[in-house]
């Protein structure tokens, strides 16, 4: 049977006895275990080009390193998990593992100017707990799999590191410094190395201490002897922002809310539509300016996100929105729409009035809702109709406007 176990018994024992497959006997060894992980959360992503943290962007509805993270925590054979921060970023961190302190033991240590540094914080952190296995991972690789986890576990012995890796799927070439091909590289004896990485703890733990020095790109170097095991091509690193684009995609989840709104048409207002001034005689009466169409679209995108409605975020009878255009609304539900790490899709919008016209304005509609919104044109439609004279708008009595809005987070 592969792998390092705390108790063995002849497979034909188990066949007999009708127990569990070799796969969950394996889990069952490993449950009795003391194993850890460590999540390396403390470097800051600067080939990605952005300011802050990669582990912290949102991803998801949540900050990258919570996938990361949650998925450690499900595993009932880690008993364990240290999270290697920044030092800068530790009430961040604090808050993200705080959802996982219930069922697991989660602590949380500072990292070093290099990853080396910040791996041997995180081993030295288990000094008191000694577990017999640890894991090391990086906290980007946000899409590793309970599978692709348990496989490096069970491969743990002594003197071996155990790696997740696949195969390459691109041929490849060896340049020199001017891109001139050198040779042609047989693939099939190449493997990108991912991680998590597996090791006796002790032992790995030694190998950081003695070569505290050595500057290494993963951990299984530091070892002679190295065991592959299947990774996953979806267990990618988020370095660049071809991977950060990726991950968004592979995360990607729409959502779609509606938003409706009416006012009535009185003497001596303004008529505001999408934030255009329509030449009429009448204008809509409200606390704000009235857009029915702007308030519809709020609406719908907060219908989108769950987050309530207008009302909730700009009540009626707060003084600090009287009269305010409500174009100014919508930015401030775009920030927050940005602070939920959502994108907006497409909006598509119908303004109810028997009058005035409003074929002519429709277009600066559009312009004023995408520029509000930061999103292109062509994702913003408007459509106008009457009711052919029936009911209260249709006796030019109000005008109403329906949205839907489809969103992706």
């Amino acid at each position: 049977m592969a792998g390092f176990l705390t108790f063995r018994k002849p497979r034909q024992n188990l066949v007999k006895l009708g127990m569990l497959n070799l796969a969950g006997y394996r889990r069952k060894g490993l449950l009795a275990m003391n194993n850890a992980a460590i999540i390396l959360a403390a470097g800051q992503g600067k080939r990605l080009g952005l300011n802050q943290n990669k582990v912290l962007l949102p991803l998801a509805g949540h900050p990258l390193v919570y996938h990361t993270l949650k998925t450690f925590a499900s595993l009932e054979e880690l008993k364990t998990i240290v999270v290697v921060a920044h030092k800068d970023e530790l009430p961040e961190i604090k808050e993200i593992v705080r959802k996982y302190e219930a069922n697991k033991t989660i602590l949380i240590t500072c990292g070093g100017d290099t990853r080396q540094e910040s791996v041997r914080r995180g081993l030295l952190a288990l000094e008191k707990i000694l577990p017999e296995k640890v894991l090391i991972h990086d906290g980007a690789r946000c899409f590793v799999t309970k599978e692709v986890i348990l496989r490096v576990l069970e491969k743990i012995e002594p003197s071996v590191a155990v790696t997740c890796a696949v195969g390459i799927v691109d041929s490849l070439r060896e340049v020199d410094s001017r891109l001139n091909v050198i040779a042609s590289i047989d693939r099939n004896s190449i493997y990108a190395v991912q991680t998590p990485q597996g090791f006796v703890y002790q032992e790995i733990l030694a190998k950081h201490q003695q070569t505290a020095k050595l500057d290494v790109s993963d951990d299984a170097q530091l070892f002679e002897n190295q065991i592959l095991v299947k990774g996953d091509y979806q267990n990618i690193k988020i370095t660049t922002p071809a991977d950060w684009e990726l991950a968004k995609a592979l995360t990607k989840k729409t959502r779609v809310g509606q938003g409706f709104d009416t006012h009535k048409l009185v003497l001596g207002r303004d008529l505001i539509l999408g934030g255009v001034k329509v030449p009429y005689e009448k204008g809509l009466l409200g606390h704000s300016d009235a857009d029915v169409l702007i308030h519809a679209i709020i609406d719908a995108l907060l219908g989108a996100l769950a987050l309530g409605d207008i009302g909730e975020h700009f009540p009626d009878d707060d003084q600090s929105f009287k009269d305010i255009a409500s174009r100014e609304l919508l930015k401030k539900i775009k920030t927050l729409i940005d602070t939920k790490g959502a994108m907006i899709e497409n909006i598509d919008a119908t303004i109810l009035a028997q009058a005035p016209k409003l074929s002519l304005y429709k277009g600066m509609m559009q312009e004023n809702i995408a520029l509000d919104l930061g999103i292109l044109r062509e994702k913003v439609s408007i459509k106008a109709t009457t009711t052919e004279k029936l009911g209260p708008i249709g006796q030019g009595e109000g005008i109403a406007a329906m949205a839907i809005a489809l969103v992706s987070i």
